[in-house]
């Protein structure tokens, strides 16, 4: 075998290994972003009108029920996301909202996808709820509901983010303290 051949042997392995990498990357993507009904939170709004404001933005996934997020973006053109990123943002989407998170956009694409299999557009995702609607879903909630999405028991505190002070204003509302939402937890769990 010539160097000629041999050059050119390794040109079309190495062509080869990365548009299979390349296929099987997309097709794990696809699994991994969101199908169904989403409604997003004010605050989950407010993260993915930040995200698409970012000069790289790279992932952005959001909970299933559209109150958690969380994303990922690169300081230059010369990032490289990799499986495992999708992964981590999908692992600090559930750590953060304590519910299953999906891909929602990647780059400035939006990749849910509706019942029918149309895409959301980023208008349909950003349209805003009456504040009253998003004040009464809370005010329903149960005590334990409550606690488990405003009270962080690993730190004793309240939840910090924006996503849960509607939920930490319920709780304080109804007299709660941080003891109960820590005994409430504790006895369920």
């Amino acid at each position: 075998m010539t160097a000629q051949s041999k050059l050119s042997y390794f040109f079309k392995t190495a062509v080869l290994g990365l548009l299979t990498m390349t296929v099987l990357s997309a097709c794990q993507t696809n699994s991994r972003a969101g199908k169904g009904d989403l409604t997003l939170s004010a605050s989950t709004k407010q993260g993915l009108q930040s995200y698409m404001d970012k000069m790289y933005p790279t992932i952005f996934a959001a909970s299933t029920n559209g109150r958690g997020y969380s994303y990922f973006y690169c300081q230059s053109s010369k990032c490289r996301d990799t499986v495992s990123t999708y992964q981590n943002v999908l692992d600090n989407c559930e750590k953060r909202s304590n519910a299953p998170c999906r891909l929602l956009a990647i780059s400035r694409r939006i990749v849910w996808q509706k019942d029918n299999g149309e895409a959301y557009t980023l208008d349909e995702l950003k349209a805003h709820l009456p504040q009253d609607r998003i004040n009464m879903d809370v005010a329903t909630l149960g005590a334990l509901a409550l606690c488990k999405t405003g009270y962080d028991p690993k730190h004793r505190d309240w939840y910090l983010d924006t996503t849960a002070a509607p939920y930490v204003s319920e709780i304080q509302k109804r007299g709660m303290s941080k003891e109960f939402c820590a005994n409430l937890i504790t006895a369920k769990n």
